[in-house]
């Protein structure tokens, strides 16, 4: 059976949908690939930048007949990809709540390191480098074209590879780059989740947004092929 390949975070992933259950059948991935009369690969990972979903996709081997969807996770999570002891590829995921970002928007100095806004005692020594980072060495412009450069290069090489390739952003900020000429469909996961119920965690979105979220990307691709 042809297949459909599916690459995001958690809202991908599916967490929260079923206790115990990595990747959930409930996700949408699997309901979508049902509708498609497809089997199902889904490469959704829980904490996922778009750095990581482009270095995936990269590492991904396709069939020309597969479809592929990309749900671009939020613009700000960053991570460090390296080689561990053994020489396999892992990775250090980096990402804040809203409003530490925020506490972190208006610093003056992006080169003098130190650590003015952080506790030093709420947080073990990753969180410490990673809250040196967003407050020193992030900005919402070199996200926004890192986002973008990733997201550009991904579509670039899946572009001969595969059969169709849809793209979706799981928010919706007011950021682009001049660059990007990337088409994304409209289907907003952030209305699904404010919407529907929640999933078990209270955070992630539940099955009933997972199904509607499923139904309205189903839509569109119907839409755009016809």
């Amino acid at each position: 059976m042809s297949r459909l390949i599916t690459f995001g975070c958690s809202l991908t992933q599916g967490q929260a949908l079923e206790e115990n259950v990595e990747f959930s059948k409930l996700s949408w991935p699997y309901v979508l690939a049902n509708k498609l009369n497809r089997t199902c690969v889904n490469n959704g990972e829980n904490g996922a930048s778009a750095k990581r979903i482009w270095y995936n996709i990269l590492e991904t081997k396709f069939e020309p007949d597969d479809i592929v969807v990309i749900l671009w996770t939020h613009m700000d999570r960053w991570c460090i990809i390296y080689e561990d002891h053994r020489g396999d590829i892992d990775y250090q995921d980096w990402d804040i709540y809203a409003d530490e970002k925020e506490k972190y928007r208006n610093t003056t100095s992006k080169t003098n390191v130190g650590m003015k806004n952080l506790n030093p005692g709420n947080y073990n020594e990753e969180d410490k480098l990673m809250h040196l980072w967003y407050e020193h060495f992030h900005t919402e412009l070199d996200m926004t074209l890192q986002y973008y450069l990733h997201v550009v290069h991904a579509n670039t090489w899946l572009n001969n590879r595969v059969s169709k390739v849809y793209n979706l952003k799981a928010s919706e900020p007011d950021r682009v780059a001049f660059f990007n000429d990337v088409p994304f469909l409209k289907t907003d996961m952030d209305t699904m989740r404010n919407n529907y119920p929640k999933a078990l965690d209270n955070h992630h979105p539940g099955p009933l947004a997972m199904e509607n979220f499923a139904e309205s990307i189903y839509q569109e691709m119907h839409n755009k092929n016809n």
